[in-house]
């Protein structure tokens, strides 16, 4: 009996902080991915240059569907009830989300092409910072 609870305390000895055998725990942690460089701004604190990016329903595109703006720029989305604006996988910004029916104005604080298209429809726009 007595070697069965000596097996029973080393059993639950060796299984319980794993940290101690992770051999990867000395090593430095993963480097954050950069914060994004679009931002969400309050429409009603800023003035947006040029054309609002809309869309309407029934209508498979955005209106306008490219922009070119200057650096730290704010631009305002007019989502329909049926569309969105999602980054593309590459050359885009985490921060360029836009939800269904959704107004938002976004500040555009690096220079270079930022693309997306519609979740469900996957029509695309960009805008080009400059």
């Amino acid at each position: 009996m007595r070697l069965l609870a000596a097996l029973v305390v080393v059993a639950a000895a060796c299984g319980g902080d794993k940290k101690a055998v992770d051999a990867g725990h000395d090593s430095p942690p993963p480097i954050d991915a950069p914060p994004p460089s679009v931002l969400t701004v309050d429409c009603a604190s800023v003035t947006p240059v040029g054309a609002t990016i809309t869309t309407i329903d029934g209508t498979f595109a955005y209106m306008p569907a490219t922009d070119t703006i200057n650096l730290n720029d704010v631009k305002q989305f007019t989502m329909s009830s049926t569309h969105n604006v999602v980054p593309n996988a590459t050359m885009s910004d985490p921060g360029l989300h836009v939800n269904f029916n959704e107004t938002k104005c976004l500040k555009f604080t690096k220079q270079g092409t930022f693309g997306f298209h519609c979740g469900p429809h996957g029509f695309q726009g960009s805008i080009t910072v400059q």
